[in-house]
């Protein structure tokens, strides 16, 4: 990557990054093999659990490699910094997840998240998945629907 005065930035290493903001991204769904789940919740539950959590993964997903992305330039960051870049983008996540339960990121202009996606959709910095779309895939992959 080249920036604008012509010189090479040091760019982050993307395999890496993808592992850890999903990492990071599971552990706030509760869905990493870190996080504790008791003994007496039925695959029933964990199951409808994960369906109604991973609609809403894709477009926090893309938020939080995004806040990455962002940090890791504001940080003029190196290869050897990169794990204070994760920590810092974890730390914004969390701040922008705050006050918001999982099932209402999107649906408020008032929660913080909502905010953040609206102001990166209006300045084009970021593509994303209209509220509608995950709704509507909410609605199709159920399991209730599906019988399970």
């Amino acid at each position: 990557k080249m920036s604008e005065d012509g010189m090479f930035m040091q760019n982050y290493p993307w395999s890496a990054a993808g592992v850890n903001v999903t990492h990071m991204v599971m552990g706030l769904f509760g869905l990493s093999s870190q996080a504790k789940t008791s003994k007496t919740e039925s695959l029933a539950s964990k199951n409808k659990r994960f369906w109604e959590l991973v609609l809403y993964f894709n477009e926090v997903y893309c938020v939080a490699f995004k806040l990455m992305d962002d940090t890791y330039t504001e940080m003029k960051a190196t290869y050897l910094s990169f794990n204070k870049v994760l920590d810092a983008s974890k730390e914004k996540l969390n701040g922008l997840l705050k006050h918001t339960g999982v099932q209402d990121i999107f649906r408020t202009e008032q929660q913080p998240l909502a905010n953040f996606l609206h102001e990166r959709r209006k300045s084009g910095s970021m593509n994303s998945i209209h509220v509608e779309d995950i709704e509507q895939r909410s609605r199709s992959v159920s399991p209730e629907r599906d019988g399970g």
